[in-house]
C-alpha cells in the first residue's frame, strides 16, 4: 500500500472517528439539555410546594391564636355570669391611637349585657374564621 493511500485510509479513520465522537458529544448534550430541562421543572415543583407549605404554616399559626383567643373569651363569658348590671372585673374600651405617644380613651363600656354580647359575637366570628382555615389546611 502506498504512503499516499494508507494517509487517506488514516485520514478517513480519523475523520470517522471524529465523527463518532461529534455524535455521541450531540448526544450527550441532547440528554444534558433534557436533563436540564427535568431539573427546572422538578425545582419549580418543588418552590410551589414550598410556597403551599408555608401558607399552610401560616395558616396553622392564625388557627391557633384564634383558639387561643376564643378560649380566653370563654372564660370572660364564665366570669360575666356572676355580675349583673355592670361588672367591675371587665371593660369594653375604645381608643383613638393617632397619637403615638398616648392613646386618647374615647369610651368604656361596663354593661355585662353588653360585653356579654359582643364576646358572644366576637366568637361566633372567630369560630367561622377557624372553620375556614380548617377547610383551607385541608385542602
Amino acid at each position: 500500500m502506498s504512503k499516499k493511500n494508507q494517509n487517506t485510509d488514516n485520514t478517513q479513520v480519523l475523520g470517522d472517528v471524529i465523527n463518532q465522537v461529534l455524535a455521541g458529544s450531540e448526544q450527550i448534550q441532547t440528554e444534558i439539555d433534557a436533563k436540564q430541562i427535568e431539573l427546572e421543572a422538578k425545582q419549580k415543583e418543588l418552590e410551589r410546594c414550598l410556597a403551599v407549605l408555608e401558607r399552610k404554616k401560616e395558616l396553622s399559626m392564625n388557627r391557633q391564636k384564634f383558639l387561643s383567643t376564643d378560649e380566653n373569651l370563654q372564660k370572660v363569658l364564665e366570669a360575666l355570669e356572676i355580675d349583673d348590671f355592670e361588672t367591675p372585673h371587665f371593660r369594653l374600651k375604645l381608643f383613638n391611637v393617632e397619637n403615638s405617644y398616648k392613646d386618647i380613651e374615647l369610651t368604656s363600656i361596663s354593661n355585662t349585657d353588653l360585653i356579654n354580647e359582643f364576646v358572644t359575637m366576637l366568637r361566633e366570628k372567630i369560630a367561622s374564621k377557624i372553620v375556614e382555615i380548617e377547610t383551607e389546611l385541608i385542602n
